[in-house]
């Protein structure tokens, strides 16, 4: 998650999810430490479900559909439009200040550094503007 070091916001309600998934700790570490996951991470932290062998991405989730598609479908749209709802209730409260922050961001000295420093091969150096 590179934006906040190249100098832009979070956008598309992508903190509110992401929140939501790992909680506040790991959210704040991954947005401001930039780190790469690995699969291990990515299963303890619950954004994966599941590691697939190479190339059996497409299995998995095939074998996962049909599953779910041997159940009732409307029981199964119900349970869907109910977790949705729950778990993103308050996601567009944000989104106002979302598009604040992206203004702010994009039109920010710091956003034109981070780019050219990323393009430049070279480390930022962020002034606050």
């Amino acid at each position: 998650m590179p934006e906040v070091e190249r100098g832009f916001n979070m956008s598309w309600q992508s903190v509110p999810h992401l929140v939501n998934l790992v909680g506040q700790s790991i959210a704040k570490r991954l947005i401001l430490l930039t780190e790469r996951l690995n699969s291990e991470h990515g299963l303890n932290w619950c954004l994966a479900d599941e590691v697939a062998e190479d190339w059996g991405a497409v299995k998995t989730a095939m074998e996962w559909a049909t599953l779910i598609a041997a159940m009732p479908p409307v029981q199964v749209r119900m349970v869907k439009q109910g977790i949705n709802a729950f778990a993103n209730t308050l996601n567009y409260a944000k989104t106002p200040m979302n598009a604040d922050q992206f203004a702010l961001a994009f039109f920010s000295k710091d956003r034109e550094e981070g780019i050219a420093a990323f393009l430049e091969g070279r480390d930022s150096n962020y002034k606050g503007l």
